[in-house]
């Protein structure tokens, strides 16, 4: 009986879950430093990333959009990790990232 205690609450959980999360909506750090980067919730950086990747590829889906922008924030957090990267401009790196993993040619 326990279980079924379980499931309903998976039940009620998921379906208070939006189906499709705007993962890609409110990006603002366009124009952000790396130390604003840095400190932006990874919902923002995720959808920033999502925002410049859509400028320069043409994704063949949502999912190859979500993967390239993951990957694009993940190179722009490693490229400003450290405290010489806090005055980098983040616009700057993506653009180099993107030219990097091969996403423009």
């Amino acid at each position: 009986m326990r279980w079924r205690a379980v499931l309903m609450a998976m039940a009620v959980l998921v379906s208070a879950t939006p189906a499709t999360a705007d993962w890609y909506s409110g990006g603002t750090l366009h124009g952000a430093s790396g130390k604003e980067w840095k400190v932006a919730p990874a919902q923002n950086r995720l959808a920033t990333a999502a925002d410049f990747v859509a400028k320069v590829v043409k994704p063949t889906s949502m999912d190859d959009l979500r993967e390239k922008s993951e990957e694009l924030q993940i190179c722009i957090s490693e490229a400003v990790a450290d405290p010489s990267g806090d005055g980098q401009e983040v616009s700057a790196i993506a653009a180099a990232c993107v030219i990097l993993m091969g996403y423009v040619r």
